[in-house]
């Protein structure tokens, strides 16, 4: 949730949910679907301050809902459950209309159909229901030669929609008005939304999100989006998206990126340690199993790009995103990086070996060096 507009549309949220939560005379039910290893959930649930709340945290996944019923057990009003967005809530255990609030972070656009399930979701939603959605809006050529080898990136089947596994902002406001939602999208500033690397969605089942008082907190957000903008701009007033990328990015955490011995030789259970610490911070899990597929693991496209980039970034190498597939594990990937370095390392030594006998030879051309009193005393 490094992206700015992310951060700032989830203080939107939170703040809107409790004032909502403290005006309903019953209990306020939201459902998180796709929530993985709870990257939201965690920045979401410590905040929501209200009583009368009922947060259901859901994946396909079993494995992720047994792991959030460990890391969410000091919160009450969680509940927990396996839920496939693909069908209706009515064959899933859950009542139709049953949900105020359907929260989604860059899942949607995974399904086959996106129209489909987005029917679906809102089945779920009661008649004046919001669906949130945080979605990825890059869709360009770049990205799909780039990506387009990660697994699950031509899975999709709705080629009447979309060309590209990601939807852009055109794209999803089109589907939720088929779908019959009501679409407020965040952020709104022309060029904002060019260069934002995520969209903040609110689908609603009529306009009553359009009353200032569920709107207000999207509103500072948004605001404070838009000024931020403004501060980095190139001399002929276009706005730098490098510079923007920069000052709105959450940077790398610091790692121990110590990887080599006092004699400066390369150890690899120290690059195996930096790899490892790589993985947590991209997968956020505490605990992983050195031969664990990083898909197994709850990586998707997303976080494949996230886990090259960081990799790239640490170590000074090239790791393309391609290598994800041949190299999934911590153990395979620590081999791979090991090799790269280590024969960048040989490369080095052999320059700088040759700019000595370069050097040498050079002294001795211009008399520098007597050769003759040299090899006396190498002989000695």
């Amino acid at each position: 949730m490094g992206n700015l507009n992310g951060i700032l549309a989830i203080d939107g949220f939170i703040e809107n949910v409790n004032e909502i939560a403290i005006k309903l005379k019953r209990k306020i039910r939201i459902l998180e679907v796709g929530a993985g290893t709870g990257r939201l959930t965690s920045q979401v649930v410590p905040r929501l301050k209200c009583d009368n709340l009922e947060s259901h945290f859901t994946d396909i996944g079993n494995a992720f809902v047994l792991q959030a019923k460990k890391t969410f057990e000091e919160y009450p009003f969680m509940r927990y459950g396996v839920y496939d967005i693909t069908e209706l809530p009515i064959n899933q255990g859950y009542d139709e209309g049953y949900f105020d609030i359907i929260l989604a972070f860059n899942v949607v656009h995974t399904i086959p159909s996106v129209e489909d399930s987005l029917l679906a979701l809102r089945s779920a939603l009661n008649s004046s229901g919001s669906l949130y959605l945080m979605e990825s809006c890059i869709n360009d050529a770049w990205s799909t030669m780039s990506w387009g080898v990660l697994e699950g990136w031509w899975g999709f089947e709705d080629y009447h929609i979309r060309n590209s596994l990601m939807l852009n902002v055109n794209q999803w406001e089109n589907v939720l008005n088929r779908c019959g939602f009501t679409t407020h999208i965040y952020p709104k500033a022309e060029e904002l939304i060019k260069l934002s690397e995520k969209m903040f969605i609110i689908a609603t089942k009529n306009d009553t999100i359009k009353k200032a008082n569920k709107i207000k907190s999207l509103s500072k957000s948004t605001s404070k989006v838009e000024k931020m903008i403004e501060a980095p701009k190139k001399d002929n007033n276009q706005i730098s998206k490098n510079r923007v990328i920069e000052s709105t990015a959450t940077k790398l955490n610091k790692l121990n990126l110590e990887i080599y011995d006092s004699n400066n030789v390369l150890n690899k259970e120290k690059l195996r340690n930096v790899v490892y610490q790589i993985w947590q911070q991209t997968l956020e899990l505490d605990e992983l199993g050195f031969d664990s597929n990083f898909y197994d693991l709850g990586g998707d496209s997303i976080l494949a790009i996230n886990l090259m980039e960081k990799v790239n970034k640490s170590l000074a190498i090239n790791f393309e995103i391609s290598d994800i597939f041949s190299y999934n594990n911590i153990n395979s990937q620590t081999e791979h990086f090991y090799n790269i370095l280590n024969e960048r390392n040989l490369k080095e030594i052999d320059k700088n070996e040759e700019l000595l006998i370069e050097e040498a030879l050079k002294k001795l051309k211009n008399g520098e060096v007597d050769l003759e009193n040299t090899l006396k005393k190498l002989g000695n």
